[in-house]
């Protein structure tokens, strides 16, 4: 039997003795989850991501567990190595002898590269979620969810540093692509221009020189592109670096037919035709995307962290969502809930905030026995905020008869649907409206009033579910929301879970995935320990009294 197929030894004798030693008056949080848990993970779990053929080599168990630990620790790929050489505790959580010393740290990196292959929430966090649930320590009838970003592991680029990466890189591929080909089609200027990264300091400063500037590198782009696709070598043409520069100078340059000797020049803002969820913002990650997070401008993604929050249980991570920094929270939250029905932890109560209430989706949970815990959205007429005027609550609306009435008594009938946004179109006439003596309480425009309605059970749906948001049960419910905020401030702390480490969505994912597993470890012997949570903290200022 090969060494991938073998568990984990048995915790070595002399290294059982010292942890037992040095353990008796404190507990340790690696000692208490073998302890008390156990093994989690076996080796078949990684049979799909390792060939049954060639030589064995290390366990993907162990190197799983070496994994965990460095999001545990938040440590690099060298420093988890050397912590297991020394560190007697993590000796015992991984089985090793006293005398183990270590392994390569590049192994890490390849076994990365093999559990991008897998489902990476299901190997690395569903599977101690199985383990949670046969030792009866997860309860999962209340979750809260909540987002934040991520940062791409890529510098900060402008426009022209953008383009003239993108060229750069794609040079340098082919280069050992093949450097006989390239030396053939080169211009005599490529291997000055394109020596060194640019920076921002490196471009010209004069604006008729920087023309000149944007425009060589377009038309070096354009003339690279033209040889590749001469070759007719499909592999070459689908290699990522070939078709992220192609779509960069789809996205960013124009060329002039009225004057072709200008060359190409960049995009004015007016002019992109590309949605921003398309946009490529660095050549070294053509995953990430801008996104904007509580008017927080940034370039990487978007991750979505679920945690059960039932009393008398410890709050672990029960899913993770990693997206584009472009994709909404609304978007993602029926997604997760049907990951979790998936999983078999689907809660009675999902608790979010108001990124992630929509009342369509909203109503069909409630039709299938999940009350989302959420404030809607009010009405943003300018009525409501001014707090005069009629606004929609002020119209009777008959959805028997197909009528809305006014304040004023005036009576329509014209509906119209608009079924991809769910709502209705009602328009008053004009002949009202123009001489309707309470016009300016009612309209700002110059036509007639119309109203933009959803369909009738999203409409009702709408008002009970705001209505319900002012109670005090609801408030009760929606209270413990913030606990997520708190799980969030400890994966960016303690594993730096708001900046990527590596390069790329699947990567990424990855990475929050590791951060998701190695915090319930965290949490499971914490709970197991008897350690209580922390408080919530609160800054010196609020004991001072605000005047009236």
């Amino acid at each position: 039997m090969s060494l991938f197929r073998e568990p984990l030894p048995p915790i070595p004798q002399e290294t059982a003795k010292v942890v037992r030693a040095i353990t008796r008056r404190k507990k340790n949080l690696y000692v208490t989850f073998a302890d008390e848990i156990g093994p989690v993970y076996v080796a078949d779990d990684f049979a799909d991501a390792y060939s049954k053929r060639g030589q064995p080599g290390l366990s993907p168990v162990l190197l799983l567990l070496v994994t965990l630990i460095q999001f545990i620790e938040n440590l690099s790929d060298r420093a988890v190595v050397e912590a297991l050489q020394f560190r007697i505790d993590l000796k015992y959580f991984l089985h090793l002898p006293l005398d183990y010393d270590g392994f390569d740290p590049s192994v890490l990196t390849e076994f990365r590269q093999r559990l991008i292959k897998l489902d990476a929430t299901k190997v690395l966090l569903d599977k101690l979620l199985d383990v949670a649930i046969e030792k009866g320590l997860l309860k999962s009838s209340k979750q809260r969810t909540d987002s934040t970003h991520v940062l791409a592991s890529v510098r900060d680029l402008n426009r022209l540093e953008l383009v003239f990466e993108t060229m750069r890189l794609a040079l340098e591929f082919l280069i050992d692509w093949n450097f006989e080909w390239l030396e053939s089609i080169a211009q005599p200027e490529w291997a000055h221009r394109y020596a060194q990264p640019c920076f921002n300091f490196r471009i010209p400063k004069k604006e008729k020189d920087k023309a000149n500037w944007i425009a060589n590198i377009g038309r070096d782009g354009y003339f690279l592109l033209e040889e590749i696709d001469k070759l007719e070598n499909l592999a070459l043409i689908d290699h990522p670096r070939i078709s992220t520069l192609r779509k960069i100078w789809e996205q960013q340059f124009v060329v002039e037919n009225d004057h072709p000797k200008k060359g190409p020049r960049l995009r004015k803002d007016d002019e992109y035709t590309i949605a921003s969820s398309e946009m490529i913002v660095s050549p070294h990650d053509s995953d990430a995307r801008l996104g904007t997070k509580r008017g927080f401008q940034h370039k990487g993604y978007k991750t979505h962290i679920t945690e059960t929050c039932d009393e008398n249980a410890p709050h672990l991570i029960s899913h993770v969502e990693t997206t584009s920094a472009t994709t909404t929270d609304v978007e993602m939250r029926p997604l997760i809930e049907k990951r979790l029905g998936e999983k078999g932890l689907s809660p009675l109560e999902h608790i979010v905030d108001a990124g992630y209430t929509d009342v369509k989706t909203m109503k069909e949970a409630s039709d299938n026995g999940l009350d989302v815990i959420g404030p809607m959205q009010m009405c943003t007429s300018w009525q409501d905020k001014a707090g005069k005027g009629f606004a929609l609550a002020d119209f009777q609306i008959d959805w028997d008869t197909r009528q809305a009435i006014c304040p004023a008594g005036k009576t329509t009938n014209n509906w119209s649907e608009r079924s991809k946004e769910s709502s209705l179109h009602i328009k008053f006439e004009v002949k009202h409206c123009s001489a309707c003596p309470f016009r300016t309480n009612c309209t700002k425009g110059t036509g007639p009033r119309t109203l933009q309605v959803k369909e009738r059970d999203l409409f009702d749906a709408l008002a009970r579910f705001r209505k319900r948001q002012d109670t005090e049960e609801f408030k009760k419910k929606y209270s413990i929301r913030a606990g997520v905020e708190g799980t969030i401030s400890q994966a960016v702390r303690r594993s730096g879970g708001r900046r990527s480490r590596y390069l790329g969505l699947a990567k990424t994912h990855l990475q929050i995935a590791a951060t998701a597993a190695a915090l319930n470890i965290l949490r499971l012997a914490n709970w197991l320990i008897e350690l209580p949570l922390a408080k919530t903290r609160k800054s010196p200022l609020s004991l001072l009294s605000v005047p009236a």
